[in-house]
């Protein structure tokens, strides 16, 4: 990782910060000639020692990571608690690109997952007159009173109130009734 690539997302803190925002990805060094070392951020003692690597060592200097923007259907990977899959992205060189799954998660790289959105329940409308011989042959259950009643659509109408399958309403069945080979409702699944 280039020095020119961290600079652009470093700030500099205050020990101060680090009570607000523990722990954060830091970055260290003892003098202004001597390299970087990134790490955690621990607070450890306000009066003599403002900042601690988890190894124990002081430090005179630090700048805390700030990452970029995963973007809009994106989140951040905590890199501790995550698994890596097929499809996150790796902030590298100021653009995001896609990482093998095969690969830990590097400590000191930021990484984007794909938030997943919830599959919309699929839609079912009733059945109509020009569906009647979609449905012909085929066996229709539900649950009755006293018992599971099951019939095979064989005679159909149509009226004011709509399609009648062996004198039962498609849109009833629609609410009430599956089909015993698929267990779907007895209606046209619609997409929305």
């Amino acid at each position: 990782m280039s020095e020119q690539y961290i600079e652009r997302y470093w700030r500099d803190a205050t020990p101060a910060d680090s009570i607000k925002e523990p722990p954060m990805v830091a970055r260290f060094r003892d003098e202004h000639y001597k390299g970087w070392v990134i790490d955690k951020l621990i607070y450890w003692d306000r009066s003599e020692v403002p900042w601690n690597r988890e190894s124990g060592h002081c430090y005179e200097r630090c700048q805390v990571y700030d990452p970029p923007d995963p973007g809009e259907g994106w989140r951040l990977i905590d890199v501790n608690k995550d698994v890596p899959q097929a499809g996150d992205e790796m902030w590298a060189l100021g653009k995001w690109e896609v990482r093998s799954p095969n690969l830990a998660f590097g400590k000191i790289f930021t990484y984007r997952r794909r938030i997943e959105q919830p599959k919309p329940e699929p839609k079912y409308i009733p059945f109509t007159w020009e569906d009647r011989e979609e449905l012909r042959g085929r066996i229709v259950t539900y649950v009755g009173k006293n018992r599971t009643v099951e019939f095979r659509c064989e005679s159909f109408a149509v009226d004011d109130d709509g399609l009648l399958v062996n004198d039962t309403y498609a849109a009833w069945l629609c609410k009430n009734a599956v089909f015993v080979d698929t267990k779907e409702p007895v209606g046209r699944k619609v997409t929305l």
